[in-house]
């Protein structure tokens, strides 16, 4: 076992265990209009007015809040989910909790739902949220968090990324090395694949075809049968979410290469590009630069994977990276939050979730 895998084993035992031993959390921004969303290692979501935040103005500027105000929500790995006047919050304590959109503060006096512990973010489709706790999948009434399934759908192990809706399919992937297609109807089983390594994030649906990250390398399914279009074997793992682009598919390793490749054949469109970190997270595409992220930000040409710019954040990517209208952002292991540029790689501001 290499020393870059070792961390990451380290903390999947973690989430794993049923030790008292609190677990830190961190979470991916997600963009709503001119909000920024995001969760604090320490438990602690901010809701950032873009504005406000490229001004400098103090925290919290009006439209800005922090959830809860005073301690910790818990250890929150989940991207804060935003739908109308509504935020969603999922800790890996396993509550989910309503807050009201406008000022950051929770809607009833008890959660949404409790379980067991929530990994990846929940998914609002159609009038129904998916939520993925434990082992199991859960489709809940977003108002009351009644279930709307007779039953949740029960994998063999823990289910760490979020589901995806596609129409009357949903598809996920668990840590049990299955990828399932479900009825949003009900929840029973359409088709299922078994991969050769555990699936620890979320899947990517992109024309007629499912791509995965597994622990034996990256996988591409026909969407409709869930048989195996590629598969690209690799020595080291295959952790976050691929992205798609105009039949393309981009991923990293945790022996920290970028991969490009076709989306139909899996041929690959370049030579696996080298970095100085491990890829744990999704990447993003911004003005027509792919972002993805590792010690450091690094920005490619996704036509032929020249590196174009990298960024140091003063410590590692600690979650997805997004991009909305030529800005991506990501926060780091110093509890940071980045607004980069993602031509050129400046620093538009950050913000410090230390607090």
């Amino acid at each position: 076992m290499t020393s870059r895998l070792l961390p990451f084993l380290l903390l999947g035992l973690l989430l794993l265990s049923c030790t008292s031993a609190p677990a830190r959390g961190g979470s991916g921004a997600a963009v709503a209009g001119e909000r920024v969303l995001v969760a604090s290692a320490e438990g602690k979501v901010f809701a950032l007015d873009v504005g406000a935040r490229s001004r400098g103005l103090p925290f919290p500027a009006p439209g800005e809040w922090a959830f809860p105000e005073k301690g910790s929500a818990g250890a929150i790995y989940a991207a804060p989910l935003a739908q109308g006047e509504r935020v969603y919050v999922a800790s890996y304590q396993g509550q989910l909790s309503a807050l009201d959109g406008a000022t950051g503060k929770a809607l009833g006096d008890k959660a949404l739902f409790t379980g067991e512990e929530v990994v990846g973010a929940p998914v609002l489709e159609g009038g129904v949220l998916y939520l993925a706790s434990g082992s199991k999948l859960f489709a809940l009434n977003p108002l009351t968090g009644q279930p709307l399934w007779p039953k949740p759908f029960q994998a063999g192990n823990r289910i760490w990324g979020s589901p995806v809706v596609a129409g009357e399919t949903i598809y996920l992937g668990s840590l049990d090395h299955h990828i399932y297609a479900l009825s949003a109807k009900d929840g029973s089983v359409i088709w299922e694949y078994t991969a050769g390594g555990a699936i620890a994030s979320g899947l990517t649906h992109g024309e007629g075809g499912l791509f995965f990250s597994a622990f034996d390398g990256l996988y591409a399914l026909e969407a409709e049968t869930g048989s195996l279009r590629w598969h690209l074997p690799s020595r080291s793992w295959f952790w976050g979410r691929p992205l798609f682009w105009q039949g393309k598919v981009f991923a990293g390793s945790q022996e920290g290469r970028l991969y490009g490749l076709d989306a139909r054949t899996g041929k690959q469109l370049w030579e696996p590009v080298p970095t100085g970190g491990t890829f744990n997270f999704a990447p993003a595409l911004g003005e027509g630069v792919l972002l993805i992220g590792s010690d450091r930000v690094y920005a490619l040409d996704p036509e032929g994977g020249q590196l174009l710019w990298a960024r140091e954040l003063g410590a590692p990517v600690a979650g997805d990276l997004v991009a909305v209208e030529g800005v991506a952002y990501v926060q780091a292991k110093n509890q940071t939050l980045f607004a980069l540029k993602a031509k050129g790689g400046e620093v538009l501001w950050s913000f410090s979730l230390d607090r």
